[in-house]
Order: C-alpha cells, then structure tokens, then sequence
C-alpha cells in the first residue's frame, strides 16, 4: 500500500475508535506504545523509505521505520465513533457519490476485530489499487477512492468493483468513474 494512503488510513482510525493507545508492533517483536491523548501530529516523511514520525505534546518526536513495523493496534478500544453504536454485523456499503468524479467515499462495518483488505479491480478483473490493508477493531471505517490506480496515476472511465475481505467474510460492489 502506497505510503500517503497509509497515512490517511491512521489518521482516520485515530480519530475514529476511541482507543487509549497506539501500539506499533515490530518485526523483532517488540511492541511500542503511545498514549494517543499525547500525540499531537502524526506525519510520514517523504525523504526516507516511510518512516512515521509522531510528534508528543511534549515536545518530543519519535522516528519509526514503517519497514519495520509488522502491526499497528489500537488498545482499549471502548466505542466505535462518537455517538455510534457497536456493529452487529459485517456491512460494505455502497460508496457515495456513485458515479463519482473524481473522488468517492466506501463505508464499510466490522462486528469484530478483523484483518481487513478493501481491493480495488477494473471490470475486467485487474488491480486497480488497494484502499486498505490492516487488522481493525469492530467498528465503522470510511475510505477515500480517489480514482487513482496504486502508482497515482488517474483511472480510465468505466465500472469498477471495491472488494471487502475481512477474517472469512466477502462483500463487493460496483461504482462508476465518469470523467
């Protein structure tokens, strides 16, 4: 998944479970947390290989490698948003605007935990480009598709499929560019 979609992903689970920790898991095993009432920025730079720098109230800045970074959880999650309930079931939604140009918004639920993928193929099948990629608590997500194929450059007009994978269970829809 391309770095800039990565970070709109964390920016949005931030502010959308109400966790009280943000905990990077690392290739090695070792688990880094951070208390997400202290973190003030979290930006990705754009001169290294990802690397994610989150910026403390307090002033301090800590580095980490996304290369290295096998996991990113949220702990303690207690809500899904403010003022929404828990999901009972697996939801894909249909995106909205449909058709859209250029850009267009999926929402999708989770009733439990998940490793969750949210594709992206043309109608004849072919990769477009991945929207999301992470294990995610229950709760309810919203993803920008952007009409941009994995390398950035701008998809054709036509029918598209958004493919939800989420533990066991598949969801897919289709929606349109129109340029």
């Amino acid at each position: 998944m391309g770095y800039k979609r990565f970070a709109v992903l964390l920016l949005f689970f931030c502010g959308a479970v109400a966790a009280k920790e943000l905990q990077l898991l690392t290739h090695d095993g070792q688990r880094r947390a951070f208390a997400l009432d202290s973190i003030a920025a979290i930006t990705f730079t754009r001169d290294r290989t990802g690397a994610l720098l989150l910026s403390q109230g307090s002033g301090k800045t800590t580095e980490v490698l996304l290369t290295d970074v096998e996991k990113i959880l949220f702990a303690e999650a207690t809500a899904v948003a403010a003022g929404r309930t828990q999901p009972t079931s697996f939801v894909l939604y249909q995106n909205v605007p449909n058709p859209f140009n250029p850009q267009t918004t999926i929402a999708f639920e989770l009733a439990a935990p998940a490793s969750v993928t949210l594709l992206v193929y043309n109608a004849y099948g072919r990769y477009l480009t991945t929207l999301a990629e992470a294990p995610l608590l229950a709760g309810a997500y919203r993803v920008n598709l952007d009409g941009r194929d994995e390398n950035g450059s701008p998809a054709a007009s036509g029918v598209y499929f958004y493919e939800l994978v989420a533990g066991y269970e598949r969801q897919v829809k289709k929606c349109l560019l129109i340029h």
